[in-house]
């Protein structure tokens, strides 16, 4: 038996709660709110972007470390100065830049980085310590390093 009242009610004359035409409609509501595949792919790569953005901000440099760095960039090039001598303490660098101005010859002092860590053939760890430097011009540093032989020795 084929039934032709399939709006209201089903073969067996019982009320159906919502007619078929209704719940196509629903359906079709709830499909449209689904995501795309490609605004899947953005919203994925928005997330991304933001977790990458977050994380730099967390893990990255302070203001302080940046400018710290930039300032032990910019005294690595001495421009016309030449390193005369590396001594490991400031204070005895500051002594024998003393003795150089008491002498008359223009010098002055520069703190040297530590530099990288590097393990040796023994498998020893071996970091070389900076310190500070004395610096002069080139055509003071034979009658600079005089200077400081005649003070080590006297």
């Amino acid at each position: 038996m084929v039934c032709s009242t399939a709006l209201s009610s089903n073969c067996c004359g019982q009320r159906l709660s919502r007619p078929p035409g209704r719940a196509r409609h629903r359906i079709l509501v709830e499909t449209e709110l689904d995501m795309t595949d490609a605004a899947a792919f953005v919203f994925a790569l928005a997330i991304a972007l933001s977790l990458g953005f977050v994380a730099r901000w967390v893990y990255g440099p302070t203001r302080a470390q940046r400018h710290r760095r930039d300032q032990l960039a910019q005294s690595r090039d001495f421009g016309l100065l030449v390193p005369l001598i590396t001594l490991p303490a400031r204070q005895a660098a500051e002594r024998g830049r003393a003795q150089l101005v008491a002498r008359g010859i223009r010098a002055t002092v520069a703190q040297v980085p530590d530099g990288p860590l590097r393990v040796t053939n023994d498998g020893e760890l071996l970091r070389p310590v900076g310190g500070h430097q004395i610096l002069v011009f080139p055509d003071d540093v034979d009658r600079a390093t005089r200077v400081l032989e005649e003070s080590d020795g006297g």
